[in-house]
């Protein structure tokens, strides 16, 4: 089982990923989840200090039309399933 912190690096490089493959700039996303561009940047960055509410993961899944547990779901764990 992956650490919180494991987990939280996941994330971040999911929302990256997908975000870009949507061809979003943070700018973008962040007005489409209604957030600022810096919560978008910390949880790219996994900045723990500032924590992402689960309202706004939803927004952020939605706005990539993706399922939220995607964004969970490490590159590894993914190919071997």
């Amino acid at each position: 089982m992956q650490s919180v912190d494991e987990r939280i690096e996941v994330l971040g490089k999911n929302i990256r990923y997908y975000r870009n493959i949507k061809k979003l700039t943070q700018e973008e996303l962040a007005d489409r989840c209604r957030c600022a561009r810096q919560t978008i940047m910390n949880a790219e960055k996994c900045n723990r200090m500032n924590g992402i509410s689960v309202l706004t993961l939803l927004y952020i899944a939605e706005a990539l039309d993706v399922e939220i547990g995607t964004l969970f779901i490490s590159k590894s764990d993914s190919k071997s399933r």
